[in-house]
């Protein structure tokens, strides 16, 4: 009868230390996915969010939020045909497994521009990713010449607004207060051309 006892109470004690370690697991897994940065969730069939930007440099994490897999790589669906593409500076994503409840990161994205991601299991399951020098809310946030082009044309639309300004920068052509409005936004915008392209280069 003691050796019967003595059994069942090893069996029970074995089964609380399984349980124990479970739910360690799963929140030490909690905290990792709560102090991961750039989160994009993923539900059964689909990314929840279809885009994201994030800062030139940084990573993405991919995370399941159900027990489906995913099988993650560079390209996209289009009308229901994987079509799988690699863009200029894109980091390597070749089927990436991410189980259920689990999470990976994809990256650093060392170059600005727009990426494609989707996973290769279920049909439109895209996300792209847009790297900026800057995210959102700061100053700086470009991601080709054409929009440098519309942030300086922006500059010189609001300098037209503003009116005539005294004391340009010094050494400009474009020094004089009697100037008129549109003549100053232009040789400002000639010159925010030119330091925001030698600007761009540096990246």
């Amino acid at each position: 009868m003691s050796k019967k006892l003595f059994v069942i109470l090893l069996l029970l004690c074995s089964v609380m230390t399984l349980i124990l370690a479970a739910c360690s697991a799963d929140s030490a897994t909690s905290a990792d996915t709560r102090s991961a940065p750039n989160q994009v969730h993923m539900n059964t069939t689909n990314f929840v969010s279809s885009s994201i930007d994030i800062k030139k440099g940084e990573s993405i994490a991919l995370i399941g939020d159900t027990l489906i897999p995913h099988t993650i790589a560079n390209g996209t669906w289009e009308n229901g045909t994987a079509k799988p593409a690699r863009e200029p500076g894109a980091p390597e994503v070749k089927d990436v497994q991410i189980n259920g409840f689990s999470q990976d990161t994809i990256g650093p994205f060392t170059t600005t521009g727009t990426f494609h991601l989707y996973c290769t299991v279920h049909s439109g399951m895209n996300l792209t990713v847009v790297v900026q020098l800057k995210k959102k809310g700061g100053r700086l946030m470009l991601t080709s010449r054409s929009q440098l082009t519309y942030e300086v044309s922006e500059m010189k639309r609001s300098r037209e607004i503003e009116g005539e300004r005294n004391d340009l920068v010094p050494g400009s052509q474009c020094r004089s207060s009697a100037h008129r409005a549109h003549t100053e936004g232009d040789c400002v915008g000639r010159e925010a051309v030119s330091g925001a392209a030698k600007l761009w280069d540096l990246f």
